[in-house]
């Protein structure tokens, strides 16, 4: 024979309550899931498309030979191209157009044994 298991009355009415708030209430939280999905979508759409109109360029520094060559000198190089970077002054520019900061790589390249 079957074993049921007796739930108290006040267990019963607490999940009958809470059922029905659940069921007028369900779909407050639906916006606060949704909207911020729907906005990192829009952003990776958006910055994509920006990505992909992005012209690339591939520059060759070479330095003066009679310069002196230290660490520091190159620090100082690196430091100077810092400034390239920027930030936007409108939030429109990045939430509406996908602007994102550019960016740049920089290789040291062998040739011939020489730097």
């Amino acid at each position: 024979m079957p074993q049921f298991i007796v739930i108290p009355s006040f267990v019963v009415e607490i999940f009958r309550a809470f059922w029905l708030v659940l069921k007028y209430i369900w779909w407050v939280p639906i916006p606060f899931i949704i909207i911020p999905a729907f906005a990192k979508a829009w952003l990776y759409f958006i910055r994509k498309r920006w990505v992909g109109q992005m012209k690339w360029v591939m520059l060759e520094i070479i330095p003066p030979r009679d310069i002196e060559r230290s660490p520091k000198n190159m620090e100082q190089a690196i430091t100077g191209l810092w400034g390239a970077f920027g930030t936007f002054s409108i939030k429109a520019e990045e939430y509406l157009s996908g602007m994102i900061q550019e960016w740049y790589s920089l290789e040291l390249v062998g040739i011939n044994g020489k730097l």
